[in-house]
């Protein structure tokens, strides 16, 4: 870096260059500042930070005293990284809505063999408040890993959480779809290469953001269960003096700031009665781009309609499924996939609850009837007796469809046991075991 300072400048970069292990501090002092910082009182504030942090993670997520000091260390590395890497953004996104990927018409279509061209266009400026995989390497929005943070997230700061939700649930269009990559802008656009900027509406990822939605009615039922009376049972409702109320900060500095739609059941209505529109919607969405075939190959299920199969793949990937490289059959029309139909009953079952929540009998009682059709046609369509397993289903030379797994001599036989239980989604639940077969 030159030591050079140019007119009338309006930034200046310092570089520092160190051998080994170091630290050092940035300070910049307004005059208008009463009181001066410097290093003694950096490092008081940054002790003083790491205390709460320590306490509010124990309150949190309690710990055995003989816990492992390197365990403890990394589950609060872990959590810190997570928040630390939320971001918000803003820009242009590119959508294709013209291209498919070559398997993803059903073989009903196929006498149309007109060759789609790629029609990637700039779309107007969307913002997202989200959790990032990685803040240096993957800086944007994953849809399939979105989920999965705010289970964490919400366990430390519910209200954030549902922030970031709802951030995301209002990316979805008016045709159910959302991006399953989040590229807003340029600066977002420079860290991937062309060929995966554009985003296309015929692909989806698998719908984790319902196990927020799920998280959150928990977090609501545990923690009304364990509220004792309400101020309404109290003959304290209306404008009457809450004697009882708490504000403020607990012990362990957990600010009922964070947990504004815990505590307040009329706002915890008005948020899901919000989402619960556009969620239908993409759910819907879902329904109806991501079927599979059931009657083309004379396969035998107690439901006509409830079979799913990821669009967007390739030969050897099936990156719309979070699985890139999970070992698929042949591509086909024709095949079946368990992960996909377990992540609809999930969806469903969450759909269920929403709907229960706010008191919406009819879609509760559709939502049950679909989740029943789901459970029954994982059991009659992807269940292999002969393997003693779930498996997804392909399409062979002759046109019958088969159970797929695989076994390899110098690889793994992988068992996927997608499988939906009664109480939840035992989803990514892989036993490998070595093949000695040659």
């Amino acid at each position: 870096m030159g030591n050079t300072i140019a007119r009338e400048s309006n930034f200046y970069a310092v570089q520092k260059t160190y051998d080994g292990t170091f630290s050092f501090d940035v300070v910049f002092d307004s005059q208008s500042a009463g009181t001066k910082v410097d290093s003694a009182t950096i490092t008081h504030g940054i002790e003083s930070f790491v205390s709460r942090f320590d306490r509010e993670f124990q309150s949190r997520f309690p710990t055995r005293h003989d816990a492992p000091s390197d365990e403890l260390a990394f589950s609060k590395a872990i959590t810190s990284n997570l928040m630390g890497g939320i971001g918000y953004f803003y820009g242009s996104s590119i959508i294709d809505r013209a291209y498919k990927a070559d398997w993803d018409q059903d073989e009903d279509d196929e006498e149309d063999q007109t060759v789609v061209k790629p029609e990637p266009k700039l779309q107007p400026p969307r913002s997202l408040l989200t959790a990032t995989p990685s803040r240096s390497f993957f800086p944007r929005g994953f849809y399939w890993d979105e989920g999965f943070h705010l289970l964490l997230i919400g366990a430390w700061d519910n209200d954030l959480s549902l922030e970031i939700l709802k951030d995301w649930v209002d990316l979805i269009d008016d045709d159910g779809w959302v991006g399953r990559e989040q590229i807003l802008g340029e600066e977002a656009r420079s860290k991937v290469p062309e060929q995966f900027q554009a985003q296309y509406p015929s692909n989806a990822n698998p719908p984790t953001l319902t196990m927020a939605v799920t998280a959150f009615i928990e977090r609501l039922l545990s923690n009304r269960s364990g509220s004792g009376p309400t101020d309404e049972e109290l003959g304290l409702g209306g404008d009457s003096q809450k004697v009882f109320a708490s504000g403020g900060s607990n012990e362990y500095g957990n600010s009922k700031e964070s947990n504004k739609h815990l505590h307040d059941h009329g706002l915890a209505l008005s948020y899901l009665r919000s989402i619960y529109p556009p969620l239908r919607r993409h759910y819907d969405w879902f329904r109806s781009t991501q079927r599979g075939q059931i009657k083309a190959y004379a396969r035998k299920a107690r439901s006509r309609t409830e079979a799913y199969r990821w669009r967007g793949r390739t030969q050897d990937h099936v990156l719309t499924s979070g699985m890139d490289d999970y070992p698929r059959g042949p591509p086909h029309a024709g095949e079946l996939h368990l992960d996909l139909i377990s992540w609809m009953g999930f969806f469903t079952r969450t759909m269920k609850s929403i709907a229960t929540f706010l008191g919406e009998k009819e879609d509760e009682a559709y939502f049950a009837e679909i989740e029943a059709n789901i459970l029954g046609n994982i059991e009659d369509l992807h269940w292999s007796e002969e393997n003693e397993m779930y498996c997804d289903l392909g399409v062979n030379d002759d046109g019958q469809y088969q159970f797929l797994w695989r076994t390899n001599r110098f690889m793994f036989a992988t068992r996927a046991t997608f499988h939906y239980s009664l109480s939840f989604l035992d989803c990514f639940h892989l036993h490998l075991h070595t093949s000695d077969q040659s």
